[in-house]
């Protein structure tokens, strides 16, 4: 007796499963979602949220069409960080739903959109591998000759107030001149006849992220490394960094060995 009973609810359970219908016409393959996060343990197939059903989108990709006229390929964003996994296409979150963006859609500055919803460049990073800036809210690549740099160096992205923000964009030296993120050149000329590796500094410790490493000065707003062979200080120690205020500025020059304020 207590088979059959177990029997009826099992049926009953299959076929309140079976019979639940996915508004988008995809296949549930379960239920209960809020995000379509939780969906993606279900199954291999791009799937989305909808209604508290996760629901594969048919054929790999969903009828559904976004506000922006591309496919809904998951629900339940807040960023468009959390569509990718749902799709290998370019995608934005609009209102809450993972959408899709159009190739053909454009860019102010004849690029590429890669996502939407921006409001600096580094936020765009994850969506493409070329350099990239946030324009009106919009993800775009950009092209190095379509800006020029005024120290002649190249544009690799635009939208900074510092240095520190273009790191992200090329391997080389780089600095922020006038919201362009632009390389520097090896043979722009230091006072102290080191390598120039950042400009628009203040004091040494602004320099430190771009040195690698090595004996870093901040002499005129710009970022010069230093050269401590042959560089004697006046209480007969090795020079690791000028333009220092006090003995707590040295610190990070040092490597670990005592230092003092001369």
């Amino acid at each position: 007796m207590h088979s059959l009973q177990l029997l009826i609810v099992v049926s009953l359970l299959l076929f309140g499963f079976v019979c639940s219908q996915c508004p988008n016409g995809g296949v549930l393959v379960a239920q209960g979602c809020t995000l379509s996060s939780q969906c993606t343990p279900y199954t291999t197939l791009p799937v989305t949220c909808v209604s508290g059903l996760c629901c594969t989108t048919t054929g790999g990709t969903s009828t559904t069409t976004c506000s922006n006229g591309g496919q809904l390929v998951a629900t339940g964003c807040t960023l468009a960080s959390q569509c990718t996994p749902y799709t290998t296409s370019p995608v934005i979150c609009l209102n809450g739903q993972c959408c899709t963006a159009l190739s053909s859609s454009t860019c102010s500055n004849g690029g590429q959109l890669v996502a939407t919803g921006c409001t600096t460049a580094s936020q765009c990073t994850p969506y493409t591998s070329l350099p990239v800036q946030c324009l009106n809210g919009q993800c775009c690549t950009t092209s190095s000759t379509s800006s020029t740099c005024s120290n002649g160096g190249e544009l690799v992205a635009t939208g900074c107030t510092i240095a520190s923000q273009c790191t992200a964009y090329t391997s080389l030296p780089v600095s922020c001149l006038n919201g362009l993120c632009c390389t520097t050149y090896s043979s722009s000329t230091c006072p102290n006849g080191g390598t120039l590796v950042a400009r628009g500094c203040t004091t040494a410790d602004q320099c430190v992220y771009y040195s690698g490493g090595r004996p870093v000065a901040c002499l005129n707003g710009l970022c010069c490394l230093t050269n401590s062979f042959g560089t004697t200080c006046p209480n007969g120690g090795m020079l690791v960094a000028r333009g220092c205020q006090n003995a707590l500025q040295c610190v990070p020059y040092a490597r670990g060995c005592p230092v003092q304020f001369e």
